[in-house]
Order: structure tokens, then sequence, then C-alpha cells
């Protein structure tokens, strides 16, 4: 056979293949997503509906509410009450591409403020219930700062970055301690260790993370791990062992939290080999004993794995058209920043083929009514350009919040001849920076009723430790210089009502 026949002959042997696979792809994904029910009409597009809503504000859903943006796409995000995702309790990452050495928040803020600019609205909202039945998909939100308040919204197309929460170990008095010198974010809760005795349960790369950086601020830590060697791959646990303020403990069972009523006092331990349990005086336990998936909501809804992670088809696709899933909600092996980043981007991308299937044209629809006024909502639904100050640059103002910068500063506040609410709160704390906003606003609305400022507890650390803190951010109210209510975590509009209305009339 001569050479031209041989490569015609090779030619079409390829072209073959090539239309061939083509047509694999392409009935492929007429199958998936079952285009005659995709097809938009002139009343697809209704004041709460949105070409894409992203679920979740971490790394997967802030990386495809960029690309969506810089596309043209309307894209809403609700991010949840964990805005920026559990990057936002690392202290130091170091495998981030371009960051040496970054704390996590920053590298997740750096994202949020990317997509805002670019044109997204993202909102200080959860979804309570999500129905992928009919198309558009319908979407039950609820603001973070309000239960009470509402709303539902449709998508053509819908992006799950829920996440993972992380793993409890189910033992007496590790609900009870809770807050309470029981935590899983040495980052959130650090500072309120220092030169006490504190230990961190778990040998993964988490464990290190979180031991790393409490050796630099408690007096001892203690690693207790389960089985005889550590999990971690990061280069990092070779410095922690290194350190000489941190004991590493193998073959060791966590039995129970011990506590006074108000915190914790020690932890009751088992050695697996001999049996012994005995009880290790403690401040403050710190655990890091994995995840698990938040895919309850959408049980019946996608197809999961056996471990409840959401079941991928072909890239970032899930069981139903149109709708995919990034980040650690579909990764049970990585679970990396930069990877669910790049499932933000497929999602993206994948997004937007599927809307252009649909006959959805960025150019051709109206933007949504409601979008119009989110599009550069940021922390509290503030203007991107006026939300720097939302836990910073906080001063003496009428009807404002008083930043303290001293302990003098704290104790005059008792001299104001009115009740005092302070937040206790910290830079890198991610809920304290989200419930900021709305502590201002409050302090607008009770102005002349009540005091409301800020403390720092790193700027001004005795202050948290005299009013014996366990963690941020923690508002405390005061009548006459004495506390008269206490609440741990970021708090709801009403919630605060709750605290704030009794006490004023009182007053």
């Amino acid at each position: 056979m001569s050479t031209n026949s041989n490569s015609i002959q090779s030619f079409i042997i390829t072209a073959a293949v090539f239309v061939g696979a083509a047509g694999v792809i392409y009935f492929s994904f007429l199958s998936q997503t079952n285009r005659p029910s995709y097809v938009m009409s002139a009343d697809t597009m209704t004041a709460d509906t949105y070409p894409v809503v992203i679920v979740g504000g971490g790394v997967g859903g802030l990386t495809s509410a960029v690309y969506l943006s810089l596309a043209n796409i309307k894209t809403y995000v609700a991010e949840g009450d964990t805005p920026g995702g559990l990057l936002t309790q690392s202290h130091s990452v170091r495998n981030w591409p371009g960051e040496i050495d970054s704390p996590g928040a920053a590298i997740t803020e750096k994202l949020r403020s990317q997509a805002l600019r670019a044109g997204a609205a993202i909102k200080r909202e959860i979804v309570t219930s999500i129905d992928l039945s009919s198309w558009p998909y319908t979407l039950t939100v609820q603001s973070v700062d309000d239960k009470n308040d509402t709303k539902t919204i449709r998508a053509l197309s819908v992006i799950l970055g829920v996440g993972a929460k992380s793993n409890y170990l189910g033992i007496p008095g590790e609900e009870q301690y809770w807050g309470r010198g029981v935590t899983n974010c040495a980052v959130c809760e650090g500072s309120l260790y220092k030169d006490r005795v504190v230990c961190v349960v778990g040998g993964g790369d988490s464990a290190m993370e979180e031991a790393s950086y409490l050796s630099e601020i408690a007096k001892k830590v203690y690693v207790f791990v389960r089985s005889d060697k550590l999990r971690a791959l990061d280069n990092r646990k070779d410095e922690v062992l290194a350190k000489s303020n941190v004991e590493f403990v193998f073959n060791t069972l966590m039995r129970a939290v011990v506590g006074d009523g108000q915190r914790v006092i020690g932890v009751v331990t088992q050695d697996k080999e001999s049996d012994e349990h005995k009880t290790v005086p403690m401040d403050g336990v710190f655990l890091a004993v994995g995840f698990t998936p938040n895919t309850a909501m959408l049980e019946g809804q996608v197809n999961l794995t056996s471990r409840k992670y959401i079941k991928l088809y072909h890239d970032q696709e899930t069981s139903v058209s149109g709708v995919y899933a990034v980040g650690d909600v579909v990764d049970p092996v990585y679970k990396q920043a930069v990877t669910a980043s790049g499932d933000g981007c497929r999602a993206a991308l994948q997004s937007i083929a599927f809307l252009q299937a649909c006959g959805y044209s960025a150019q051709k629809s109206a933007e949504p009514q409601s979008l119009q006024k989110e599009k550069m909502a940021s922390v509290g639904g503030k203007p991107l350009e006026e939300s720097s100050d939302a836990v910073d640059g906080l001063h003496f103002s009428a009807g404002g919040v008083i930043e303290v910068s001293s302990e003098n500063d704290f104790y005059q506040l008792f001299n104001m001849g009115k009740p005092v609410l302070v937040d206790f709160y910290a830079t890198w704390c991610m809920p304290c920076k989200r419930v900021a906003p709305l502590f201002k606003k409050l302090a607008k609305e009770y102005a002349g009723e009540m005091i409301f400022a800020k403390v720092n507890i790193d700027s001004v650390g005795t202050i948290g430790q005299s009013e014996r803190l366990q963690g941020v951010p923690t508002f405390i109210a005061y009548v006459d210089g004495k506390p008269v209510a206490r609440e741990e975590g970021a708090l709801s509009q009403s919630r605060f009502k709750e605290i704030i209305d009794p006490i004023v009339e009182q007053a």
C-alpha cells in the first residue's frame, strides 16, 4: 500500500474516532441536560430569577462568582454563616499559589472583593431549602442576621459549595463546654490561652496547623493522637515535632472533657495499649478530627456517594442538569483550597455552557430588579467602598460605636450613665467581621439609650482575660458596671434585640 493510501486511511480512522467521540459527548450532554425541558421562554426570567445562584461563600463558590461575573453572568451568592469557608480558620496558609504565608481570611477576603468588583451579589444568607425537581430551580434563603427574614428565589443554574462541617468526638463534656474551653479553631480562640495548657486532638495536617499556632501562645500544648503515627503530610509536622512546648501522646483516645461548670479544667484520656485512664489538667481542648459534608439538605435532590459527598459525573456536573458542585462537599481526599478553586473555575465554565444551551444571553436578558440594588452589596448590604471600616477604624462618635483602646477606656464606659453592650472581637475572626455592621446599625438605632463599644482582644488582651472570655465574638451587656447578659458567637438581629430591649426598658 502506498504512503498516500496509508495517510488517507489513518486520516479516515482518526476522523471516525473523533466523530464517534464527539457523538458520545453530544448525546451524553443531551441525556444529562435533557435540553427540550431547559429552553428559555419569554417569562423564564422574572424579577427573582437569577442566571446562577451559588450556595456557599467558600473558595470554590467565590472563584465561580469571579468567573461568572467577569463573563457578564448575573450571579447571586448566598455565602452562608461561615463566609470564606473553613480556610478562614487557618492562621498560616503556605500552599496558596503566589502567597508565601498568609492568613486564610486574607485570601478569602481578596477573592470576595474580586467577585464583588466583578459584579456578583454576595448576600449574608443561608439557603434553608432547595427544590431541584423543576426548572428554574427554587431556593429558600434566610438572613444570617434575622431568621424571620426569608424569601424565595429561582435559578437557571446552581453551584453547590456548601462545604463540610468539623467532626466532634461525641464524648461527655464536649457539648457542655463548647465555646467555654472546647473549640475547633485555634485561630479563633487561641489568643485566649496565653501561657495556659491546651491540647489538640488529631494527627492530620489540620492538627499540625492548630498545634503550630497554639505553640506560639500557650505554655504547653499536648497533641493526642489515636494511632501510633501522624497522618499529616505537610512539612509543618517536623516544625511542630521540634517545638519544646509541644508534647505528642500517641495511641491515646479522648474519653471525656472535665469542667467546673463554667469552663474546662481537664480531660480524661485512655491509653489504647494499657487501657489506663487518667485525668490530665487542661485549660483548652482544640478538635481536629475530620469533617462531614453538609449534604443533609440535598438528600433526594442530587445523587450522593456512600459517604454522603455529592456524586460528580463529568467534571463538576451533578446528577441534575445545570447543577454543579465544588470544594469539600465533593472532595473526601484532597480538601485543599487550591483544588476547591479549580472546582469553582470548572463549575462556572460548565454553568455558562449550560446557560448558552438553554438560550440564555447575558447581553439580552434584563438584570433582576433585586440584583440591581445588591450588585455591589458587601458586608451588611453596604457598598464595597463603604465596607472597609466593618471592624477597624471605629472611633468615638454620636450614635456610633466606641473603640476601646485601653483598660482605662473600658472602665470609663461604666461612668457614662447608660447600659453598655461590648463586642469582644479580633481582626482575624471572620464571624466578628460579619456581625460588625449589624452591631454598628444597632448602635445607631439605640443611640441615647445604650452605649455600644468594641474591644479588640489582641490589642487589649488583659480585658479579655479579666472578663474570662472563651471565644470571639463575645457580647457582654453591663448595667452599672456589672455584667447582666453574655452571648458568644455571631448573633442575629432578633437575638440582639432580645438582649437589648429588656435592659433598655429597665434603665
